[in-house]
């Protein structure tokens, strides 16, 4: 992708930051550089891994495409990493270099895995190499040639673990590269698109959308750190045209731009993927700004994508769909549970286990079982409706929280909602819905209990509803169920609720 904007627009711009730009020239050639000087200096090449841990510093995608280049494995850890997610990383992958952003990280790294060697990216630490020194006035010429082995490249994701821990999940490079295009197919991107993508590089999203763009030889604007505000900035700032990201970001946008301070309307489509988006989004969006949003449905082991909407529907059909499989995957839902079942081209290879065994991840016949529930949306798409661990059973009764939160994303006061089971010892469960208001609203939570009366099921309706400030966010801005579960039962404990 960076070779073909070299030769074909050197001097357009690639990656846009708060902090810094870098041309498709000045790419290409840092990561052929750095290509050289991972094989040169420290024998990287396929079989081996490189594990990245770093914000979305404009220099991250050069370390994904020069580990590509080396035909490598590129594991991709969350910018926040304790000591002991790092040595269980490490158990995990078993890298020969890492690269970290945080000057503390990387003191840590070098005493609790030695072995391992340390790369500093956007910092300096006394005694470590740093990338941007090895990079800097980089020209990638026939001295430096190395085979282009990105055939062979992969990277380790890590699942989001919104319910549970996270699981090492291999992708093939070209995997990305597939999906990549399915989305500039999808949007249309052309040359002339900037794209907003602010979902971490650690998250598949952001990985397959850095794709999609570099394939289209557009550019990329990303955050290292994502707020609301500096979103609203960059996307007026940058003109971007494209936006990609998961609900949370849109509703948290459309929130502090309630007044429209920043000029939103160069933005012309998008992509929401993630979690469930409320119809409310895609409207607002489109009357206010005239962006045409899609709704994407994919995991960490399909490469991010394996469904996307069509950008021809109208705004109500687009916002009540997760989409039509993309070129080449197959959709099942099973009759006795509603379970969805994929194939795709872009299928991870496996899951490396705690163990250090490998597993494929699939049944006998090839399908995933994605643990996701979902009915067809009637235009030969789906509907995902929720997820078999976040189900409630109360009194016998199952509740899929999706259901629920979507009567409460048309309630005109609320922002954003979330439903959580508790337990209960008559029922074996009962259900809370967590809300954030818009601003200045106030309902009271008998009332907001009571909207849920006649638009859905009456074992449905919430037995308490919690007003939230926020929710627990994971880095990639998607609600932390499992932080999220575990305030409820402290707060319900607090109150006297529950025992």
């Amino acid at each position: 992708c960076l070779r073909r904007g070299f030769e074909c627009a050197p001097s357009k711009r690639v990656i846009v930051t708060q902090n810094k730009t870098l041309s498709y020239a000045q790419a290409f050639n840092e990561a052929g550089v750095l290509a050289w000087y991972l094989r040169s200096a420290f024998g990287v090449e396929p079989g081996q891994t490189v594990v990245l841990s770093c914000p979305n510093l404009a220099r991250a995608p050069i370390v994904l495409a020069a580990t590509e280049m080396c035909g490598a494995r590129l594991a991709l850890l969350p910018a926040k990493l304790t000591q002991a997610d790092y040595v269980n990383f490490v158990a995990l992958v078993r890298p020969t270099v890492a690269v970290l952003s945080d000057p503390d990280h990387c003191a840590m790294a070098c005493e609790v895995a030695p072995h391992v060697r340390v790369l500093s990216l956007g910092c300096r630490v006394t005694g470590m190499p740093c990338i941007d020194d090895v990079v800097r006035n980089a020209v990638y010429g026939p001295m430096m040639e190395v085979p282009d082995m990105s055939d062979r490249a992969e990277f380790v994701v890590f699942s989001s673990g919104t319910t549970g821990l996270p699981k090492a999940i291999v992708n093939k490079s070209l995997s990305f590269a597939y999906n990549g295009i399915q989305l500039r197919r999808a949007l249309a991107v052309t040359c002339d698109d900037v794209a907003f993508v602010p979902v971490p590089l650690a998250h598949v999203f952001g990985v397959v959308g850095m794709y999609a763009m570099l394939g289209g030889m557009g550019t990329v604007v990303s955050l290292e750190k994502y707020t609301p505000d500096d979103a609203c900035q960059i996307i007026q700032s940058s003109r971007a045209t494209l936006h990609l990201g998961v609900p949370t970001m849109f509703l948290r946008e459309l929130r502090v731009n309630h007044d429209d301070s920043w000029d939103f309307t160069t933005l012309r489509s998008g992509i929401v993927a993630g979690s469930s988006c409320p119809e409310s989004v895609f409207v607002e969006f489109e009357e206010r700004y005239g962006c045409r949003l899609m709704p994407s449905y994919g995991m960490s082991e399909t490469s991010a994508t394996l469904t996307v909407a069509d950008i021809s529907l109208p705004v109500l059909q687009r916002a009540r769909t997760d989409g039509y499989p993309i070129l080449g995957a197959q959709i099942r839902i099973l009759e006795s549970t509603g379970e969805v079942l994929c194939k795709s081209p872009s299928m991870m290879s496996g899951i490396i286990r705690p163990d250090g065994t490998f597993d494929v991840g699939v049944d006998e016949e090839g399908w995933l079982h994605t643990g996701d529930i979902a009915v067809p949306d009637g235009r030969g798409g789906i509907r995902i409706s929720g997820r078999i661990k976040d189900m409630v059973i109360r009194g016998g009764i199952n509740i899929f929280p999706a259901e629920v939160e979507r009567v409460y994303a048309g309630h005109p006061d609320v922002s954003e909602c979330c439903l959580v089971g508790y337990p209960d010892p008559e029922l074996g469960e009962r259900t809370a819905m967590c809300v954030v208001l818009r601003p200045e609203c106030d309902d009271a939570s008998s009332d907001l209990r009571n909207y849920a009366k006649g638009r859905i099921e009456k074992v449905k309706i919430p037995d308490i509803v919690l007003k939230m400030d926020d929710f627990p966010r994971l880095a990639s801005g998607k609600i932390n169920k499992k932080q999220l579960h575990q305030d409820v039962l402290d707060t319900l404990k607090r109150i006297g609720a529950i025992a």
